[in-house]
């Protein structure tokens, strides 16, 4: 059984993300250490429908990631586990936690069924025009996305639950600016 998340986690790594999609769905945005600023227009855009919940190791380096991040999304949760419970070949962070410190740690914001987000797909992005690398650019900076490829563009589109028509209008705009 898969917990549903009502919020979006913001953890250090692939492997806390693999790990915790195992028996978590939801969005899960990894910010690869260091490197979180290339994610924060998305993570501010989601914050404003979602609560974002910071899930960094009980390491300096856990802990600096997560004061970073409070700056730039004040309405953030910080959850933090019991480092004595992370313990896995002589590693102790999220990726290394026992599921059950893990669900003790969410069970405010994991939910018993699932939001009904309307989904863009492929077809839509094509139907409305985004036919191009310029052009999925131009829609992710006006809907404040990040950098996207294909496939994250039409995740993040669908869990901002921003519409065809939204699409079409901004295609609009990119069609009369070029």
């Amino acid at each position: 059984m898969k917990y549903i998340l009502n919020g979006f986690l913001i953890v250090e790594g692939k492997d806390d993300k693999a790990y915790l999609s195992s028996f978590i769905e939801g969005e899960i945005i990894l910010t690869n250490g260091y490197d979180l600023l290339c994610d924060l227009p998305y993570i501010k855009e989601l914050s404003k429908k979602y609560t974002p919940i910071i899930l960094t190791d009980s390491d300096k380096a856990g802990r600096d990631i997560r004061n970073k991040l409070n700056v730039f999304i004040p309405n953030a949760i910080n959850v933090e586990v019991d480092i004595n419970k992370c313990n896995k070949n002589n590693k102790h962070g999220v990726a290394e936690c026992e599921k059950d410190e893990i669900i003790n740690k969410l069970k405010d914001y994991l939910v018993n069924n699932s939001q009904n987000i309307q989904k863009i797909n492929q077809l839509d992005l094509i139907n409305c025009g985004v036919v191009s690398k310029e052009m999925r650019e131009f829609i992710a900076y006006k809907f404040n996305l990040g950098k996207c490829n294909n496939k994250t563009l039409i995740h993040r589109l669908s869990m901002l639950e921003i519409c065809k028509d939204d699409i079409l209008k901004v295609m609009e705009e990119y069609n009369n600016g070029n």
